[in-house]
């Protein structure tokens, strides 16, 4: 068992009324990995009290236990499939990856951004945000030489994830995006290999 935990604080002041800044932050992080028969159990977890400042939370917990080559990745997450799909993006939601011999299986779905409701007593308008949902899923294959991989992601706002109107001056409109790749890595000879991919 290995327990890591950290506290940060962050205290800030001054003159200028334009900077609209907490004075005091804080941040609790935490990580704790078990092992138990072969089952890597990590857990993470991060607090703060700006959470509710941030359309991306902050406050997040993550569980992502493996067992031989499979690996779950449940709460908040962040998987990379492609640079040009899924590339890092935190998410909460559930997703997993299957590593069987030469063989690469991922997928998730989850949350990208959560909604947030124009407040005129905080002026928020550049915070407004919808519900972002999505989904993602790529195969993929490596062996003698050849590295082979198709990745599809989707993501969409939720346009009835805000209760109230929203001013026209918050310049928000929902967003929707699909994305496909296809990767291919050859080597060539011992010290040269051939890549590309197309988005």
């Amino acid at each position: 068992m290995i327990l890591i935990i950290s506290f940060n604080n962050t205290f800030y002041t001054g003159s200028d009324s334009l900077i609209n800044r907490d004075p005091y932050v804080y941040t609790l992080c935490g990580n704790l990995n078990l092992n138990y028969l072969g089952i890597d159990l990590p857990f993470s977890f991060a607090l703060s009290n700006t959470s509710k400042e941030y359309t991306q939370p902050f406050n997040r917990f993550q569980v992502a236990p493996k067992y031989k080559w499979v690996r779950l990745y449940l709460g908040s997450a962040s998987m990379t499939f492609s640079p040009y799909t899924l590339a890092g993006h935190d998410f909460r939601g559930v997703g997993v990856e299957l590593t069987p011999k030469n063989w690469y299986i991922g997928a998730m779905y989850g949350r990208f951004l959560k909604a947030v409701e124009y407040d005129p007593m905080e002026d928020n308008l550049d915070k407004v945000a919808y519900k972002r949902m999505g989904y993602s899923a790529k195969v993929g294959w490596d062996g003698n030489g050849t590295s082979v991989n198709a990745t599809f992601f989707h993501a969409k706002d939720d346009v009835s994830s805000l209760d109230f109107a929203v001013p026209a001056e918050a310049d928000l409109h929902p967003k929707e995006n699909t994305a496909i790749s296809a990767y291919l890595r050859q080597s060539i000879y011992k010290y040269f290999f051939v890549q590309a991919e197309y988005a």
